[in-house]
């Protein structure tokens, strides 16, 4: 739900409520498009463009460029809300090229054309934005010489990333406008206007069962037939039902229709039209799609002699309708209509069904990439251009080109096609194109000349430093359209690309933030799965650390372990071979660890993140990241998990005197500075001289009781998994750093303490995480038998050159060691859907033995109902999933009723029958969407959605408590962030009863680009 403070308000009280959310200013700003290689070596038309998304004025006086290029904004510079500041690098050029758009300033400097580091800081110094943009790579190449600029697709996407990123439509962009403005909107009738259906009168139920005749293979048999629109008393009706009047209340139309793939792609979404008098319900395959003017919720079933609500019929309303629900072949869209009352003088039912595209620039040949190149061999040389859409591009006249300055040079000839997913192979012959140049740009331009429509750069020969010759591969594109370019030395021109990658040698282990924050016990493992011996001569590290590898093999099976100190290494865990030492060090907030051949080709790559989906612990927490079946697909975070180091450390007693002053009441807390979890045994406090134990229950043999645990300490609870006396300990856990409030446990003392001086004893043996426990009495100032104990930690963190714990952990659940389909990159769309629109959910999922199915695990909400439904995915490009078998999944969650929350969890099952979910601990933790109407503002609408279950915890807990619970956050309607934790928010002194306010902590390895990182 939307979570809202008692009194109970409306499902979508906090999404208006948040509707004047406005981060800092420096927040909303971003660096929107940059145009850093324009045709002319030294034309005068560079310029960068800043966007203020916040709808209120920014000023950016004092601002500056501190890299890149020098500009500092003089006093009196804002960029009005919504609005762009340009800065340039020639005025009167850029005047003369751009009438009538303002300039913000004048930089010193050029932008280089082959790619450099922007960072534009506050008035503060503050960094705003930093990034770095290229040419080449996962940048798009377009904008190199051809006259189009860097655009940032949306606001909100964060510039440093460059999937953030796309060409200008048109050569010289768009400074001081929306980069992509919205296309002009074409609509085309799949069942027009007037069109014959087949109908039934609703004298009885429709069929029997009463909801078969909405479905396809339904047999219209015995029904009528009669153009649209259907009623009567109006004199306008096309079928006129003259006997309804005091017959009957309903009527029953049914049209079957038949839609290809390539038109269900090429459309955006449907639109239902309707004139109607009094209501109706729509099914599309069997699926309740629209509810207008009807009684009851999203689903429920609506007998044929249900009253409609009034209502007038006049122009037609549009509805829109999920195309998820469409196939290619046959479909059925049924249509009941309702009157308010039998008694009634009129009926109207006139339908409609229509397919919505938006125009784009440069026509359907932008779906045109270059795929493949061979250029260095002395025979015959080409490039394959290949089609990414499911629909025919028609190429002829377009021009292929190798310079930026001479983009007409070769014009392909009349009648070139190519295919859905089809190639086009052009020879250096035929075009006269130099495909042999140390580095190649290519471009594809529309016959006119008006606009460039794809472009990329080639190195034949790369300077990477990597030993083997090159000679006779081509570069190709695996995934073909999509993927990363690699080498293949078997060039497969007009057919699917291969490339020759080792596929068995994976990284199986990393250690990239060790608690002591010692860069040289940092390492990374490698492990061969394959069934021989492999040379890693000429290997390399090439991102994250840099080292290439000696003359050295690994056996099949084995480990092999590079490190930034390999004698220390050894040394610290009794191990020998280690390699290295490498040149930099692995950042401790996530990035890329690339392991190529000699030819260069990608054999291995983990993009790690220090939260989120990857485990916390390994994030300074004393853990490593461990590959938990290697096997799977380690670019997925949910084939990670922490190393378990807690069976490495040892009891360690605790024993201080300190003196007592009585400031509160009699208390001793314990409390960890950080999120971890230690145990504890035989906690005891006396005082000096005196043989009074003051603390009960310190071994907690039977209960915790009169332990007090609360806060983010709350899921503290004793164990009998280990004990340093008796059978029992006690296991702290903290979800965060304690503090003076309630995130703490504590214990009445008793007796009560009277000024003097006490000892406190007890064990602890740290198991994860924070490794500062702070223990005093209940004392405001903190000072008496105040005490931070520096909890000891085993020396050898991590497993290099040993089996992974986590692979010993699923061994020990399954022999096998099989860990099922790995998932990750779920979305929705519609983000924040009508009670009218089912849920389109997609996912990425992988696994070694093949993926033999996918579902949806859904329910609505209610506390404590844990019943779920299945709703199945599928991988076959007819259910919203792209391309048939590239390993994305989609299904459909059914409409619901409005100011529904709905729960759901994905599930997938390998061909072995082992079973996976997402998130991994479902359902304990699930995502979450509510049914809602679409924000209408002008400011930032964000909305906070709660289950049943945390909505119950949040509030009967105490109010100070900084554990989170589980939540969604919506920015815009237009992203939505699962998993994040939420709780109230102020201090421990000062959190208000009414009315609520909220922090929102976001998750590492998805950070809210609009707020504080990771919080607001």
């Amino acid at each position: 739900m939307t979570h809202s403070s008692p009194p109970r308000r409306p499902l979508s009280a906090l999404a208006w409520g948040l509707a004047s959310f406005l981060p800092g200013a420096s927040l909303a700003v971003t660096i929107s498009e940059i145009h850093y290689d324009p045709p002319g070596e030294s034309s005068g038309l560079e310029f960068v463009e800043l966007h203020n998304d916040a709808p209120t004025v920014v000023d950016v006086s004092g601002w500056a460029f501190t890299e890149g290029i020098d500009i500092t904004f003089p006093k009196g510079t804002w960029i009005p809300g919504r609005g762009h500041l340009v800065i340039v690098s020639n005025d009167a050029v850029f005047r003369a090229a751009y009438p009538g758009v303002a300039i913000g300033g004048v930089f010193a400097g050029r932008l280089d054309s082959n790619g450099e580091t922007l960072v534009l800081s506050n008035n503060g110094g503050g960094e705003v934005v930093r990034m770095r943009y290229d040419d080449r790579g996962k940048w798009p190449s377009l904008p190199t010489g051809t006259g189009h600029t860097l655009c940032l697709r949306r606001p909100h996407l964060d510039p440093a990333e460059p999937e953030s990123w796309a060409p200008s439509l048109l050569p010289g962009g768009t400074p001081g406008q929306a980069n992509f403005p919205t296309g002009s909107v074409s609509d085309f009738e799949i069942i027009p206007g007037g069109a014959t259906w087949s109908y039934k009168k609703g004298t009885v139920e429709f069929s029997s069962p009463p909801d078969a005749w909405r479905k396809p293979g339904f047999s219209t048999a015995g029904w009528a037939s009669g153009a649209s629109g259907f009623g009567y008393g109006d004199g306008d009706d096309a079928t006129v039902l003259d006997d309804m009047a005091n017959g009957y209340m309903s009527v029953a139309i049914r049209k079957t229709f038949s839609m290809t793939r390539t038109a269900i792609d090429g459309m955006e979404t449907l639109i239902l039209g309707s004139s109607y008098d009094d209501g109706f319900v729509a099914y599309l395959n069997g699926t309740e799609v629209v509810r207008a003017s009807m009684p009851g919720a999203p689903g429920s079933a609506v007998p044929f002699d249900t009253a409609g609500v009034s209502h007038e019929a006049g122009a037609e309303e549009q509805f829109e309708v999920s195309k998820s629900l469409l196939v290619a072949g046959e479909n059925v869209l049924a249509v009941q209509g309702h009157n308010a009352a039998t008694s009634s003088s009129d009926f109207s039912l006139a339908v409609r069904l229509l397919g919505r595209k938006v125009a784009s620039a440069g026509g359907s040949a932008s779906s045109i990439v270059f795929n493949e190149l061979l250029g260095r061999t002395a025979g015959a040389r080409w490039v394959e251009l290949y089609n990414t859409a499911p629909a025919p591009v028609d190429l002829s006249g377009h021009f292929l080109s190798d310079s930026a300055a001479a983009l007409d040079r070769h014009a392909l000839l009349a009648g070139t096609v190519v295919d859905p997913y089809g190639f086009l192979v052009v020879t250096e012959g035929e075009s006269g194109l130099n495909l042999a140049a140390a580095e190649v740009r290519l471009y594809l331009t529309l016959p006119d000349g008006s606009a460039s429509i794809a472009a990329e750069i080639f190195e034949n020969a790369p300077a990477d430093g990597l030993p083997a010759s090159r000679e006779g591969y081509s570069d190709a594109r695996v995934p073909d359209g999509t993927g990363r370019f690699g080498y293949s030395r078997t060039p497969t021109p007009g057919a699917p690309n291969v490339v020759d990658a080792p596929r068995d040698i994976v990284l199986n282990e990393i250690f990239y933030n060790p608690p002591d924050s010692s860069r040289t016990t940092e390492f990374i493992e490698l492990y061969n799965r394959g069934s021989s011996n492999l040379d890693l001569t000429g290997w390399a590290f090439t991102k994250g650390v840099s080292f290439t590898f000696p003359a050295v093999s690994l056996p099949a099976g084995g480990l092999l372990v590079v490190s930034a100190d390999p004698a220390g290494l050894e040394s610290a865990h009794g191990i020998t071979g280690v390699l290295g030492p490498w040149t930099g060090s692995l950042s401790n907030s996530g990035e890329n660890v690339r392991l190529v051949d000699p030819v260069g080709n990608v054999a291995g790559e983990v993009r790690y993140s220090d939260g989120g989906r990857w485990s916390p612990w390994a994030d300074g927490g004393g853990s490593s990241l461990e590959l938990i079946d290697p096997r799977q697909d380690g670019s997925f975070a949910t084939a990670w998990a922490a190393s378990d180091e807690g069976a490495k450390a040892e009891w360690r007693q605790v024993t201080y005197t300190a003196s007592y002053a009585p400031e509160a009441a009699s208390e001793l807390h314990m409390l960890l500075l950080d999120a971890g979890t230690v145990r504890i045994d035989d906690v005891s406090l006396k005082r000096q001289g005196a043989a009074t134990e003051y603390i009960g229950n310190g071994t907690f043999e039977s209960n915790t009781s009169p332990w007090l645990l609360q806060g983010n300490h709350i899921a503290t609870h004793r164990t009998t998994a280990d004990a340093h006396t008796g059978s029992a300990c006690l296991e702290l856990v903290a979800t965060g750093g304690g503090d003076s409030g309630v995130n703490k446990i504590d214990t009445d003392t008793s007796p009560g303490m009277t000024a003097g001086t006490y000892t406190v004893s007890f064990w602890a043996r740290w198991l994860r995480g924070g490794d500062k426990l702070l223990v005093r009495a209940d004392t405001p100032g903190n000072g008496s038998l105040a005490r931070v104990v520096q909890l000891t930690l085993p020396v050898a963190l991590g497993t290099p050159g040993r089996e992974n714990s986590a692979r010993l952990a699923l061994k020990a659940q399954f022999p096998d060691g099989n860990l099922g389909p790995v998932i990750g990159d779920v979305a929705q769309r519609p983000v924040v859907p009508s009670a009218a629109s089912p849920v389109t959910v997609r996912a990425r999922a992988h696994d070694s033995d093949g993926v033999a199915s996918m579902a949806i695990q859904y329910r609505t909400g209610g506390l404590g109902n844990g019943v779920f439904t299945a709703a199945p995915m599928f991988d076959d490009g007819a259910h919203g999933d792209e391309k048939a078998g590239d390993g994305l999944f989609a299904g459909a969650i059914p409409a619901q009723a409005q100011g529904t929350r709905v729960v759901f969890y994905l599930e997938g099952a390998d061909a072995a029958g082992r079973t996976r979910r997402f998130p991994v601990v479902a359902p304990s933790e699930t995502l979450l969407y509510a049914v809602e109407t679409a924000a209408s503002s002008a400011l930032f609408t964000v909305r906070l959605y709660i289950d049943d279950d945390n909505e119950s915890t949040l509030r009967g807990r105490l109010l100070h408590s900084d554990d989170l619970v589980d939540a969604s956050f919506v920015f815009n309607d237009e992203e939505i962030y699962y998993n994040v934790g939420t709780r109230y928010r102020g201090s421990p002194w000062n959190r208000p009863p009414d009315p609520k306010m909220y922090r929102v902590r976001f998750n590492e390895d998805r950070a809210f680009i609009r707020g504080p990182r990771p919080s607001t």
